[in-house]
């Protein structure tokens, strides 16, 4: 009895204060946000390989995506694009992989990689920075090869002497690599 009186008591604050429950962002409206930028349709059968993980969105309809910059994706052989909303401030960017397959010429991956600056140079100091929960840690690596935004290298850790994974963010700047 008191949970459904909670439950109730919040139905109607939501409803008072007129808020949109978070929900998913509908698909279609992500895949139209693909082939806005690619200003063409996905090649057949490309958009069942089209993969992306966006936040609630608070926006009721078409939160309005725009596909805000893209990049080489060398690890899985594709690209990421990345999405912002622009009904929904508080959405934050998330990113979409397109498959290879999915109509994104293979000269304008190339192009976009060549493209973007060395942001890591073997043998120069770079900052990691590693974030849990409200913790942070800054500390330096020596990157053991070059790397470009997005791209992932060895690095040995001056405070352990490890070698580890890590990811270019910025200009001599590296987190740790996602696995």
């Amino acid at each position: 009895m008191r949970i459904l009186a909670i439950a109730a008591a919040a139905a109607v604050l939501a409803g008072v204060a007129g808020a949109q429950a978070p929900q998913p962002i509908a698909r279609h409206y992500v895949l139209a946000a693909v082939q806005r930028y690619l200003q063409h349709p996905l090649a057949a059968g490309a958009a069942a390989g089209v993969s992306y993980y966006a936040p609630l969105t608070t926006v009721a309809g078409d939160p309005e995506l725009v596909i805000a910059g893209a990049r080489p994706d060398l690890r899985r052989g594709g690209v990421d694009l990345e999405c912002r909303a622009t009904r929904d401030a508080g959405l934050p960017a998330f990113t979409i992989w397109l498959p290879q397959a999915a109509g994104w010429p293979t000269s304008a991956a190339r192009s976009a990689q060549a493209a973007a600056p060395v942001l890591i140079s073997p043998g120069h100091l770079a900052e990691l920075d590693i974030h849990q929960g409200t913790m942070a840690l800054v500390t330096q690596v020596r990157p053991l090869q070059p790397a470009r935004r997005g791209e992932r290298v060895r690095a040995l850790s001056l405070a352990t002497h490890a070698v580890v994974e890590v990811e270019a963010i910025g200009e001599n700047q590296v987190q740790i690599a996602d696995h």
